[in-house]
């Protein structure tokens, strides 16, 4: 899974991937070099790949950063927008 997006902090959009999603967290990757600390809060944006190619925007938490990847909590679990039926069609 590779879904396009950007991550936005302080106004300004970072191209990202998200590479792994769940109801509460996602990973990402981030295109270009950013400095996050653990508990920032920012904006993640992307697409999903369901038949709308509906755009998603969450409120997020970082909880890991490696080298590679960005670990990040949902600041809710509830997903009342097309997330929610995504999550729960496709990772069942």
């Amino acid at each position: 899974m590779a879904l396009e997006g950007h991550l936005v902090r302080n106004l300004k959009k970072y191209a990202m991937l998200v590479i792994d999603i769940s109801r509460f967290a996602l990973k990402i990757k981030s295109i270009e070099k950013l400095e996050l600390k653990v508990v920032e809060k920012i904006q993640v944006e992307f697409t999903i790949d369901d038949l709308e190619q509906s755009k998603i925007y969450k409120g997020v938490t970082v909880r890991t950063i490696s080298s590679e990847e960005i670990g990040v909590q949902f600041e809710s679990s509830d997903h009342y927008d097309r997330l929610g039926p995504y999550l729960l069609f496709h990772f069942t």
